[in-house]
């Protein structure tokens, strides 16, 4: 576990606003790399929602009852399982 806040996080560069949020993102940087990944994957999550179930109406429309139980359940994964831990 991580001692909150940093032991020594240095001098800041108070020399300007940008100096010193550059300076921040470099003491913080893999907390800014995690909450970007995290974000693209929620988001992209988001994004393909509309495919899945654009499939799913499709294969409906289609009679293809294998299509329509196999892209449900995908929609049911995706939004009514608990999240995997860890």
């Amino acid at each position: 576990m991580r001692l909150i806040p940093a032991v020594d996080p240095g001098l800041p560069d108070l020399r300007s606003p940008d100096h010193f949020l550059w300076w921040l993102a470099r003491a913080q940087w893999s907390t800014l790399v995690a909450g970007a990944g995290y974000g693209v994957l929620w988001m992209g999550s988001l994004a393909a929602l509309p495919l899945v179930l654009g499939e799913a109406v499709g294969s409906a429309a289609q009679r293809r009852p294998v299509g329509v139980l196999a892209w449900s359940g995908g929609i049911w994964r995706w939004g009514y399982s608990p999240p995997s831990p860890g």
